[in-house]
């Protein structure tokens, strides 16, 4: 699965604990505001992001391609 360059930041961002409000935030600043809307209502459409108590967080698919964009050295092994 292709990810463009803002859903990956917007999945890293959430790997990482931030919270949406803060990733519209910290890329909206860019001048990206649609762009991140697109992005995220991308990401929740193809099921890359889940509900959650408190918002949204990385889906198991979504988990999959981040480490799939990562590549196969970076991030958790499996074991």
């Amino acid at each position: 699965m292709g990810l463009t360059t803002m859903e990956t930041r917007i999945l890293q961002r959430l790997a990482e604990g931030w919270s949406v409000a803060d990733i519209q935030e910290s890329l909206a600043d860019s001048g990206a505001k649609q762009e991140v809307a697109d992005a995220l209502a991308g990401l929740l459409e193809g099921k890359l992001l889940e509900p959650s108590g408190n918002g949204i967080q990385l889906s198991p698919l979504g988990e999959e391609a981040l480490r799939e964009h990562r590549g196969p050295t970076a991030g958790h092994t499996l074991g």
